[in-house]
């Protein structure tokens, strides 16, 4: 059969390159002074069009040709027009490649010949040019897959001959003559969009509000996918977006004017014609739409702010919105979306007056959007993001644009994604007032969303190898926020945590300034990011605060900020590494060279053995094939630790030490401490006999704060079946001289102790210690111990009483109930486990006494 490929005769495919394509394209010498954007949404048809004007401003005399991008856009390339002169231009759509050609049919065994199609699609290495280096010098177009001949100067000046003064000076043509730039005008148009826009509610089945929103990437190529445009995150210019919808949600469905006259002057009185032969059947879609739905008005929200919104003169059923972005931002930070959405008005339901007259002219405007029917949900997970911005504006600068909204839609794969003065969030994040389980991962989510305004818009990256640092400074004045609403334990119980999973994954991952060139790996990279870049500012701020006395990294993230809104320079809204480690040098009056190597250019750990995890796997195959490798291994780490001696008079006594790199890779310490008392009587009942005995002064005892301390009564404890230390481990723990030693008391490290302290000062340190990172620790060797030791009796009852003692942070708390049912074994314990968890389930719920329960 002719033009079918019949697989056997097909070369047998050969293993994919590790080696990445490289792009050697050259930076183009002109950059973008301004651009509008002009779209027309028809929700019927799920289409698209416009007009794209890019005013382009060459760097170089003798430029004559202009690469744009744009992807899987029908462009009509004879009207493209250059300063209203006609222009010659060709166009060639990446995205082509990606279908079969109509001669063919392939399948599986073909995806060599696919792949080689698609390779312009594929990432591509390329010198990179910092956006330092863009702002009036050139910019890096991603494809420059629509090629525009600029006309000659005289050309130009003599088609706008008659213009006004005010056209001439848009056009950038001076009064003497001399032609700066050209706006380049293109008509577009987007059918069966499948990248950079979304529809929902629009196909059959889908009984949703219809409403349309962008897609956005990490890398370039999303945008460009929605009207041309320069795809590079370093070309920043002005925006202006022009918006045409239909004005109801009926009138989104209702058919085209001009094609019901067509219908109806081809047809008879009633409209109705005989179909032509082969003509297939209109279908006549039922939207379900109620008349009060149909008179919902459609509502866009945009990037930047709103500066006018018209009814259409030739079609009342469409209006259209305008939106303007003064500040210099790239393609990747503007979107928009579409839709019958409901106006939450935030910051004055959640703003007192108080604190609008404290703020004055900082005070930012916060607007909810989203589908009917949601507004209180809304206004229930939104409760705390007016807050969180009147805490950045006091506490690190004013915010950067007039106001911020943030509207909810369906279907997005993120939870949100910050844009300018927007962000799209995902409507799976709302929850009513009655559930609280999601209450504090959410409004994480959404305040790291309105942080990235300051440290992800407004402030950018220099290069890729300082995207970490943007993330890393969004995620500090988030979780700096958290603390303040939650409280220190949270705030400290979750850096805890997140250390721990870091120590638990970072192995054979490149390093946190090489890691930016690799996010579009997948979301596994970013989520890495998310995780390790807060965690090393952490780290960094606890140094600086300790050393210099001063607020740490705050301090330099609020200057950055007044910088940023206040100098009329380009590149101060710019953030490259050098300069942060320069900023926390002086202001902590040391050097951060070692720091820097250690933490930021370097791998942290090396490879050790563990379980594969399936999401492990395919991580490791892809940047296996994209040749991912880890960079050189940190075989030691140096710094300052807080070593805290907690003595049997209960004083805590704290030395600092100096870890320094040697030949050895060992560092030995003689710490003194007091040996004149005896160890701390270990529960209440040993504390009231020694009281009674009046051998208390005796002693040295000294009463202190305990926690776990309950459920000490005679009856109690036989009745829950607690147990004690034996006699052989109380006779020890009375020769010991101090209650316990803690390393790095004061979290500057992200590492895994080991130390051969015995469990009893584990147990005292849980008891005793009111940190609750200490107590994490603590909660960590009891779960470490099941898998030396298996279950034991007296392990459980120090998870139960930790469990049902009220005084405890929750999350210990919680720790406790999820290791308990480990020890629900008949083997060695005669089911203790269960029996305490029995018995915590009836102490906490009231339930009757459960005497028959099945293991199960």
């Amino acid at each position: 059969m002719p033009g079918v490929v019949e697989p056997e005769q097909l070369e047998e495919p050969e293993p994919a390159p590790i080696e990445l394509p490289i792009d050697d394209t050259p930076p183009r010498p002109y950059v973008v002074f301004k651009q509008h954007v002009e779209l027309e949404i028809d929700f019927r048809a799920k289409r698209v069009h416009g007009h794209s004007h890019i005013l382009v401003v060459p760097i170089e005399p003798d430029i004559s040709v202009v690469y744009i991008d744009a992807r899987q856009c029908k462009i009509d390339v004879d009207n493209i027009t250059v300063s209203n002169c006609p222009a010659q231009a060709s166009y060639e759509d990446p995205c082509s490649k990606i279908a079969i050609p109509d001669a063919y049919q392939w399948s599986a065994p073909q995806w060599p010949v696919r792949k080689r199609r698609m390779e312009k699609l594929l990432h591509h290495r390329r010198k990179e040019v910092p956006v330092m280096a863009h702002d009036l010098a050139c910019c890096q177009p991603l494809d420059g897959s629509l090629r525009v001949t600029l006309p000659s100067a005289d050309d130009v000046k003599k088609k706008n001959r008659d213009a006004s003064k005010a056209d001439q000076q848009e056009l950038l043509i001076h009064a003497d003559g001399n032609v700066q730039g050209y706006r380049i005008s293109i008509p577009f148009e987007l059918n069966n969009v499948y990248n950079g826009l979304h529809f929902v509610g629009i196909d059959e089945g889908d009984m949703r509000y219809p409403h349309v929103y962008t897609r956005h990437s990490v890398e370039p190529g999303t945008a460009c996918s929605i009207f041309p445009c320069i795809d590079d995150p370093g070309c920043r210019n002005p925006w202006k977006i022009s918006i045409t919808c239909p004005r109801t949600l009926g009138d989104a469905f209702s058919p085209p004017v001009a094609a019901e006259q067509r219908l109806k002057s081809a047809g008879t009185l009633n409209g109705s014609r005989k179909r032509k032969f082969g003509e297939k059947e209109p279908v006549k879609r039922d939207y379900g739409l109620t008349e009060e739905d149909k008179q919902l008005e459609m509502t866009v929200v945009c990037s930047g702010f709103l500066t006018g919104e018209v009814v259409g003169k030739d079609d009342e059923t469409k209006k259209t919105m305008t939106f303007e972005v003064d500040n210099n931002k790239a393609a990747k930070h503007i979107g928009f979306a579409i839709g019958p959405f409901e106006h939450v008005d935030l910051w004055s339901e959640f703003r007192s007056e108080e604190d609008d007259t404290k703020l004055g002219v900082s005070a930012a405007k916060v607007h909810g959007y989203c589908l009917p029917g949601r507004a209180e949900e809304v206004k229930n997970t939104c409760a705390s993001l007016v807050t969180a911005v009147d805490h950045f504006v006091l506490h690190f600068g004013r915010y950067p644009f007039e106001n911020y909204k943030v509207c909810f839609v369906d279907d997005m794969v993120e939870d949100a994604i910050p844009l300018c003065a927007f962000s799209l969030c995902s409507s799976r994040l709302l929850y009513p007032q009655e559930i609280v389980d999601t209450e504090i991962e959410t409004t994480r989510a959404l305040v790291y969303s309105l942080a990235s305004q300051w440290f992800g818009v407004n402030i950018v990256p220099n290069t890729k190898a300082d995207i970490w640092l943007v993330v890393g400074i969004a995620w500090f004045m988030t979780d700096y926020f958290m603390k303040a609403l939650c409280g220190n334990n949270t705030f400290r119980f979750r850096m805890k945590a997140m250390a721990d999973r870091l120590v638990e994954i970072d192995l054979k991952r490149p390093s946190l300034q090489d890691l930016g060139e690799h996010l579009y790996l997948g979301s596994f990279e970013v989520d890495f990011m998310n995780l390790k870049a807060p965690l090393v500012l952490f780290i960094l701020d606890r140094r600086l605060s300790k050393s210099s006395g001063s607020a740490g990294i705050s301090r330099i993230i609020s200057r950055m900020v007044s910088k940023a809104n206040t100098s009329t320079q380009a590149n101060d809204d710019v953030l490259p590494s050098d300069s942060f480690r320069k900023a926390c040098e002086k202001i902590g009056s040391t050097r951060l060279e070692s720091f820097w190597n250690q933490w930021v250019t370097q791998d942290i750990a090396a490879a050790k053995a563990r379980p594969i995890d399936k999401n492990d796997f395919w991580r490791d195959v892809r940047e296996e094939m994209h040749a991912v490798y880890a960079g050189e291994l940190q075989q030691a780490f140096t710094g300052p630790m807080t070593i805290r001696i907690h003595e049997a008079d209960g004083t805590p006594y704290e030395h600092i030490v100096e870890i320094r790199e040697d030949g050895a890779r060992s560092v030995k310490f003689e710490i003194p401490y007091n040996t004149k008392y005896k160890r701390l009587k270990r529960n209440r009942r040993q504390r009231e006999r020694a009281m009674a005995n009046n051998n208390a002064k005796e002693e040295g005892q000294k009463e202190l704060y305990y926690l776990g301390d309950i459920m000490q009564h005679p009856d109690d404890v036989e009745e829950w079946g607690f147990r004690d230390w034996d006699e052989d481990t109380e006779a020890k723990m009375d020769q010991e001289s101090y209650e316990w030693i803690r390393m790095d008391a004061d979290f500057e490290w992200i590492c895994e102790m080991r130390t051969n302290l015995p469990a009893y000062m584990y147990a005292s340190q849980l008891q005793q210690d009111r940190d609750v990172a200490a107590q994490q620790d603590s909660m960590l060797f009891l779960k470490q111990s099941f898998a030396k030791s298996g279950a034991h009796p007296l392990v459980s009852t120090i998870l139960a009483r930790t469990l049902l003692d009220p005084r405890y942070f929750y999350g210990i708390r919680l720790m406790a109930a999820e290791e308990l049912p480990r020890h629900a074994v008949q083997d060695q314990v005669d089911w203790i486990g269960l029996r305490h968890l029995q018995k915590a389930f009836q102490h906490f719920f009231l339930l009757p006494r459960i005497d028959n329960a099945s293991p199960e």
